[in-house]
């Protein structure tokens, strides 16, 4: 038996072929398993600093083989990029339940004040909410959601009654202004 021209031609491409589909096998099986492949990993800004590097640390020390696709974004955005299955893991500062998503609450932290130097609260040892009554205020702006939820509820429920100045998205640009003047404001923790 001989074989044809175009039977050789087609094995050869065979045989070129096969370790680059053994590969894909192999890789979609990995993937399959967590062990490989790509995690699109949306996160807040806010967490840049410390939540995300110990994320990012977990998620590369549990899964080596699988490459991270990191994107800033914000926790609409990122829960709307879950629902299209844009992002596999989304870092938020939300707390709502979202419909056919699961949660996990990696960390729990307080609120701190955040204050221009030559603010008349910088003194202070500690800071009540109803001592920042009548203060400027820096925030986060309406479409920020639960975040700024949780502060304007926590001022309210205070008493205190500030006045909001700026409205920004991200907290730099938020301390950027507390520390040029423009008001104090209320944060994460982290």
């Amino acid at each position: 038996i001989e074989v044809t021209i175009a039977g050789q031609t087609l094995l050869h491409g065979l045989l070129t072929a096969m370790p680059g589909i053994d590969a894909a096998i192999r890789d979609a099986v990995h993937a399959g398993h967590g062990k490989g492949g790509t995690l699109s990993v949306g996160f807040v800004g806010s967490v840049a600093y410390e939540i995300l590097p110990r994320v990012v640390k977990n998620l590369q020390s549990a899964l080596p083989n699988t490459k991270l696709s990191l994107s800033q974004m914000t926790s609409g955005a990122q829960i709307e990029a879950l629902r299209s299955r844009r992002l596999d893991v989304a870092v938020t500062r939300e707390h709502a339940a979202a419909p056919g998503l699961s949660q996990v609450r990696i960390l729990t932290e307080p609120f701190v004040v955040a204050l221009p130097a030559r603010s008349r609260l910088a003194e202070l040892r500690e800071i009540n909410l109803r001592d920042l009554n009548g203060e400027p205020l820096v925030t986060l702006p309406t479409s920020s959601g639960r975040l700024r939820e949780d502060i304007l509820g926590q001022i309210a429920d205070s008493g205190a009654d500030l006045t909001i100045v700026d409205e920004v998205v991200e907290m730099t640009a938020m301390l950027g202004l507390v520390s040029a003047g423009r008001g104090i404001s209320i944060v994460p923790k982290s």
